[in-house]
């Protein structure tokens, strides 16, 4: 899994962010300004009145859970028009490594806060922060690894995934070699995974035909798969031969 959390590469950042190397359970989030909000979004042309939902996303120090989790979603499944992103950082050089790192794909949804304008002017913290239209008017709230799945899945769009299928290859934990898949009927497919090391020692999988079919479109019979639970990201290992295996990382889409 990529570190969120880094040391910054200068002492200037060092200091701005030292005395909130906090845990990820904080609760605070205290008073914000709307019109602080109101002059980024205008320098960056971005029309507030048609937006319904803004995370702003801090890439340095950082509730890595929560970021990670952020990221998968981002990277996956497709998101509407009125929700805009932010990626928030004290440097262009710290939020373009940032990117890289995380192989995410700018769109005209992906704002770039490279002074790191929204810690400065008490938007965020460590968390991301998540401003959100109600009843005409804009609410913050952070969001913690406790909630940020639920929120996610209220901001993300479900073209090419319904919820159910987010829900369960989001949360699923593979650790094996694909033996086979069976469907069970029109609506239920079970996947066979043997133990790399014991081929006595086997696990069935049973999920949505929706989600088997899409996973089998990432890896096939005979591939070692490796994917941790909260994430859209798998490893999958070719067996060439006993000695060998070609490992490829992929991100399960939904888009």
């Amino acid at each position: 899994m990529k570190t969120f959390l880094k040391c910054a590469s200068n002492v200037t950042a060092l200091i701005l962010f030292l005395p909130f190397m906090v845990s990820c359970s904080s609760n605070s989030s205290g008073e914000w300004s709307e019109p602080k909000l109101e002059e980024f979004a205008k320098a960056q042309g971005i029309d507030l009145s048609k937006v319904e939902k803004l995370l702003v996303i801090p890439t340095e120090v950082t509730c890595e859970s929560c970021v990670y989790q952020i990221v998968s979603f981002l990277n996956s499944l497709t998101f509407p028009q009125n929700v805009k992103f932010v990626l928030s950082s004290y440097s262009e050089l710290s939020v373009q490594t940032f990117i890289k790192e995380n192989d995410i794909q700018l769109n005209e949804q992906i704002y770039l806060d490279e002074d790191n304008y929204f810690f400065l002017n008490d938007l965020i913290m460590i968390h991301p922060v998540l401003f959100e239209r109600k009843r005409g008017s804009l609410n913050k709230s952070e969001l913690y690894p406790v909630n940020i799945a639920e929120n996610l899945k209220n901001i993300f769009g479900m073209e090419g995934c319904n919820e159910k299928m987010i829900e369960e290859i989001f949360d699923l934990k593979i650790k094996g070699v694909l033996i086979s898949k069976t469907d069970t009927d029109q609506s239920k497919s079970i996947l066979l995974f043997r133990d790399i090391d014991d081929d006595q020692k086997q696990e069935e999988i049973v999920l949505s035909k929706e989600s088997a079919d899409l996973l089998l479109k990432y890896f096939k019979v005979n591939d070692f798969i490796q994917k941790s639970p909260k994430s859209f990201n798998i490893e999958v290992y070719e067996i060439v031969s006993e000695i060998k295996a070609i490992n490829t990382k992929k991100t399960i889409k939904c888009k």
